[in-house]
């Protein structure tokens, strides 16, 4: 048997081509569905030449924000600590882990990237950032630490963790999603 990703087949055309894929996971030390992530992530890296390269659609899995919504209500709320906003306003992603824990995320993500949380949509959370991720291994991490406090973010668009990895060294603008 001859297993092959086929993701990364359409996106590159190319594929490692993987003869006993029990015995590749063992080999390669995965255990986990980011360890995979990253290893094929590894491979398109160092395998094809324009790894890194966004097509034209890539970002739009990230275009949430709908200007001709019903209902769409606006709300200031003037503070250099945008990152406690989900602690005073009920965001869905919190009931799965925690409002105390999505603060801290949100905290360290401002610490790290400059990210301030412009906008909030109650499954949604819309933040804006000043730095990128300086290297793909920060931003695979950055996309995993996004897809376990909010799944939908990656989940409901049909988007691959390294795809939204390879998103956010190029986009100043996240969202992160998770309803019920």
């Amino acid at each position: 048997m001859n297993w092959k990703s086929p993701y990364t087949q359409r996106r590159f055309g190319v594929t490692p081509a993987i003869e006993h894929p029990e015995d590749f996971l063992t080999s390669q030390h995965i255990h986990s569905h980011f360890g995979l992530e990253r290893c094929f992530f590894e491979w398109e890296r160092h395998n094809v030449a324009d790894a890194l390269a966004l097509k034209t659609d890539d970002l739009t899995y990230l275009d949430w924000f709908d200007a001709h919504a019903d209902g769409l209500v606006l709300l200031l709320m003037p503070s250099p600590r945008s990152w406690e906003g989900s602690a005073y306003i009920h965001w869905f992603g919190s009931e799965s882990h925690s409002s105390q824990l999505t603060v801290a995320m949100l905290h360290h993500w401002h610490l790290r990237y400059g990210a301030e949380l412009v906008a909030h949509y109650g499954t949604m959370l819309e933040l804006i950032t000043t730095r990128l991720p300086e290297t793909p291994e920060e931003a695979l991490q950055l996309a995993w630490e996004q897809e376990t406090l909010a799944p939908c973010t990656t989940l409901l668009p049909g988007v691959c963790l390294r795809d939204h990895a390879r998103s956010l060294l190029h986009t100043h603008r996240w969202f992160l999603h998770e309803r019920p």
